[in-house]
């Protein structure tokens, strides 16, 4: 029996499609799914042997295949887009699950859709990521925000897939949902096992 994915990534161009391949290639079981299914197999054709990857047709699929709580991921096109997306997901979501906004929305977009996503008791993270389409391949730098208890049940998978070069700014927290507060942590190779995020922002954007 197959097990079931750690992560599912929404979302297949460049971008979409590395990160999935970096997350893959860092031993986590993962589900892919793109509105078009060309996208999906041109995915998994890229996996190399050992790559836990699979492809799923439509969000009912995709959160089949999910462990709990379920953790979705989109790299879509901002605006409308992001808001269909996570529709089409919102019926076969339960308690406590997860979704992940990793495009690049508007910050005010970003917080009302954390505000409705706690209403119906899911959890919501927005997050930043840059290095282009050869640091989601490679390592990006990431910067989530949302609450404790997202960031602890994403801390496994961004802490192996982020960037790690010595003295580099590769994973920053934001206890808030949109852009302006952060924790901005710099990592080496010897203590990113190590890190623990830290309970208060260290600096506000206004």
């Amino acid at each position: 029996m197959t097990d079931p994915s750690k992560i599912a990534v929404v979302g297949l161009a460049t971008m979409g499609q590395n990160l999935a391949l970096n997350i893959a290639r860092n031993g986590f079981p993962i589900t892919v799914n793109n509105r078009s299914p060309q996208k999906i197999d041109a995915t998994l054709a890229l996996a190399e042997p050992g790559y836990r990857m699979t492809g799923a047709a439509t969000p009912q699929e995709v959160c089949a295949q999910l462990e709990r709580p379920r953790r979705v991921l989109l790299l879509v096109k901002s605006g409308a887009p992001v808001d269909s997306t996570i529709e089409s997901f919102l019926p076969f979501l339960e308690q406590g699950d997860m979704v992940i906004d990793a495009g690049n929305s508007h910050p005010d977009d970003t917080e009302r859709r954390s505000r409705e996503m706690t209403d119906k008791g899911l959890r919501f993270v927005g997050m930043g990521v840059s290095g282009g389409s050869e640091g989601a391949l490679r390592g990006p730098s990431m910067m989530p925000g949302g609450d404790a208890s997202a960031y602890d049940d994403l801390a496994e998978i961004l802490t192996k897939i982020a960037s790690y070069n010595p003295a580099a700014i590769a994973l920053a927290r934001r206890d808030a949902q949109a852009a302006g507060v952060a924790d901005c942590i710099e990592f080496s190779n010897d203590d990113v096992r190590d890190y623990e995020p830290p309970t208060a922002p260290s600096f506000v954007v206004s």
